[in-house]
This record gives structure tokens, sequence and C-alpha cells, in this order.
């Protein structure tokens, strides 16, 4: 993964006040308005619309989870296109 995408990642994440760790395994400490608030500015700032069945915490509880799975949507957005 490029450091670019997880700095813009990160950039997203700490405007909406999560704190990421060293550590891209420890779980992240958000409530679910801050979560929905997330969605949208990744989708924002990617130009991507992360499916409805996707938009589970389980699925973005850790800064791992957020770059490998925004990754995949956009490997799959440069398939697609």
């Amino acid at each position: 993964m490029s450091t670019q995408l997880q700095n813009r990642i990160i950039k997203i994440l700490e405007d909406n006040g999560i704190y990421v760790s060293d550590d891209w395994d420890e779980e992240l400490e958000f409530d679910s308005i801050t979560f929905i608030s997330t969605i949208v500015c990744f989708e924002d700032e990617f130009n991507i619309e992360i499916p409805d069945d996707f938009l589970l915490f389980e699925n973005f509880k850790t800064f791992r989870l957020y770059v490998e799975n925004i990754a995949k949507l956009l490997s799959e957005i440069d398939v697609e296109g």
C-alpha cells in the first residue's frame, strides 16, 4: 500500500478526531456518528461509494482495516473502470 494512501487516510481520521497510533492493529476509538462521518469523508476524498452491506464497524475498527478496505475498494474501481 502506498504511503500517500496511508497519509490521506490518517488525515481523514485525525480530522474526525480519531487518534491513529503506531500499532496498526489497535482498535480505533470512535462512536457511530464519527464512523459515518469518516465514511462520508472517504467517499468524497476518493470519489468512491462504499456499499451499504460493507458499512460494518468490524470492517473499519483498526487503521490496518481502513487501509486494506479503502485500497480494495479503489482497486475494484480501477478494474471496473
